[in-house]
């Protein structure tokens, strides 16, 4: 069973699906989406994530740090430049 709302008079527009067979769920908007919260936004996969952008992508945090930790590593894969920046402390290290 598939169910669909359309949340807009065009259809394919902005809508969110779920496949009763597949067990996936959709949401989908042609401009823009976003979440505001006062609090804590937590999400949580058992198993992978991936974020994909057609343009830039960008993760700031405008009052602390931002962290990324792997138990098995973290790669980094550029077509052009690398660039590192720090007010006071950088360093890198195995």
């Amino acid at each position: 069973m598939l169910y669909l709302k359309d949340y807009d008079s065009q259809n394919e527009r902005s809508y969110s699906r779920y496949d009763e067979n597949t067990g996936v769920y959709t949401q989908y908007v042609d401009k823009r989406t976003g979440r505001t919260c006062n609090g804590e936004i937590f999400d949580e996969a058992k198993g992978p994530i991936s974020l994909v952008a057609g343009g830039q992508f960008q993760a700031k945090s405008s009052s602390a740090s931002i962290s990324l930790n792997a138990k098995t590593g973290v790669g980094h894969v550029s077509g052009a430049s690398v660039r590192i920046e720090a007010g006071g402390f950088a360093s890198c290290g195995a």
